[in-house]
């Protein structure tokens, strides 16, 4: 009798294992992976004064993409940084577009987190690389600018945006808002052998954002 019911935990542990594995999907919370480990190439983004401000509130690896990591700056604001693994061959400003339109991601296959008043959800693991990536987004006014052969900046007020790949790609990463129109600057970086996306948003509504602080976080890349 002993036998059989050690054998049935056994299964039922098995097909709970397996059940895990194929739905990916789940609520990314810090409270529940306290993990703490911050990549050291995260933080060698920042000067060294703005490092004095930053706190972290949430860093996980994945298991098939790179880690993503969430700082507080000055307790006001979010930065959320994660990095794609591929170098294009071509300046930057040609392989980054701004595209308007409208982002999904297939659900069962996505992980979720909260950051600032979004729901980030992405893919499991990267899409596949493509000749271009789209900042895809409804939002309207929007301000680029292209700096150099490294660094895209944009900013506006978002409700959604997404990382799409390619012409006909799939959306990759996707931000939605849960609170309207939020202030946001987005800058993405061509660095140490990937593209590097960090967003910064408010971590409340209502807090103002200064139109380029993004930019002025960021260490100048060494010529």
């Amino acid at each position: 009798m002993k036998n059989n019911i050690r054998i049935i935990l056994f299964v039922a542990l098995i097909i709970g294992i397996a059940v895990w594995g194929y739905f990916p999907s789940k609520l990314l919370d810090d409270t529940e992976f306290p993990n703490r480990i911050i990549p050291s190439k995260y933080l060698s983004l920042f000067t060294d004064s703005a490092k004095e401000d930053l706190e972290i509130r949430y860093s996980q690896p994945l298991k098939h993409r790179d880690t993503i990591t969430i700082f507080f700056y000055k307790k006001k604001f979010e930065i959320l940084l994660m990095k794609f693994n591929e170098t294009p061959r071509i300046p930057l400003e040609k392989y980054i577009s701004e595209d308007k339109g409208n982002s999904s991601i297939p659900f069962k296959s996505v992980h979720i987190l909260d950051f600032g008043g979004y729901k980030l959800s992405c893919l499991p693991e990267e899409a596949l690389k493509t000749d271009f990536m789209h900042l895809v987004h409804c939002c309207n006014p929007i301000s680029g600018q292209y700096l150099k052969n490294d660094t895209v900046f944009f900013r506006g007020m978002f409700s959604s945006f997404s990382i799409r790949r390619g012409e006909n790609g799939e959306d990759d990463t996707m931000f939605e808002s849960k609170a309207g129109d939020l202030p946001t600057n987005i800058l993405f970086l061509k660095r140490q052998g990937g593209i590097f996306l960090v967003v910064l948003t408010p971590s409340e509504k209502g807090i103002e954002l200064p139109e380029n602080l993004l930019l002025g976080l960021i260490k100048k890349q060494v010529e």
